[in-house]
Formats: C-alpha cells, sequence, structure tokens
C-alpha cells in the first residue's frame, strides 16, 4: 500500500524541530508567543483604562451631588419644629403621643392560664 508520511505542522525553514511533534509544537508557541502577550497586554492597559475613568466619573458624580444636598436641604430649623406642645384641657392626654409598651411573660403556662380565665369570666 502506500507509505504513511508524516504531517509538518512547520515550513522546511525549521530543519531543527520539523521532525518532532513536542518540537514542532514549542516552535509554534515561541512564534506566537510576542504577539499574543502584546495583545494581553494592551487589552488590559484598555479594561484599566475604562474602570479609572469610571472611578472618575463617580468621583465627580458623588462629589456634585454632596455639594448640591448640602446646598439645597432643609435646614433643621425648616424640618423639625421647636415648639412646645400646648396642652389643651379639651383635648386631654390626646395631644402627646402614646406609646405602648409590651412586657414579654416568660412562663407561659401562667399567660395561658390567665387569658382562659379571662375567656371564662367574659361568658
Amino acid at each position: 500500500m502506500g507509505e504513511i508520511t508524516q504531517k509538518i505542522v512547520l515550513p522546511e525553514t525549521f530543519q531543527g524541530v520539523r521532525d518532532e511533534l513536542a518540537g514542532q509544537i514549542g516552535m509554534m508557541w515561541e512564534l506566537i508567543k510576542a504577539p499574543l502577550m502584546v495583545l494581553l497586554l494592551r487589552l488590559g492597559v484598555y479594561i484599566c483604562l475604562a474602570m479609572s475613568l469610571m472611578l472618575f466619573c463617580e468621583r465627580l458624580y458623588m462629589g456634585i451631588v454632596i455639594i448640591l444636598v448640602k446646598l439645597f436641604w432643609k435646614k433643621p430649623e425648616k424640618r423639625y419644629k421647636y415648639e412646645t406642645i400646648q396642652e389643651d384641657v379639651e383635648m386631654g392626654s390626646s395631644n402627646f403621643p402614646v406609646v405602648l409598651i409590651q412586657i414579654p411573660m416568660h412562663d407561659l403556662s401562667l399567660a395561658n392560664c390567665s387569658r382562659r380565665d379571662g375567656a371564662a369570666k367574659a361568658f
């Protein structure tokens, strides 16, 4: 039949590593390493430049927002009323804020008993 020929990836000019596959792969890596590194480094530089520009824009935006908030924010004199609550005889204690305080019961059996006793007294 026919003789099996070895497929050569590199041209005839690279005589030293032409016959070995590992040598051919190593030589191809040496050929493409420099352009690949240049491409990756340029890509990294552009990415860093874009991120630096984004950080600058964010810093500028936050500075403008902080200045506008300090200029146009409501002053405490406008926001809070410093007047004392007037006591009204007709309103009673409804003029003051109501605060609800709940005291937790630690013994639940007592809580259930008192709830049942209250329900029994209601009927």
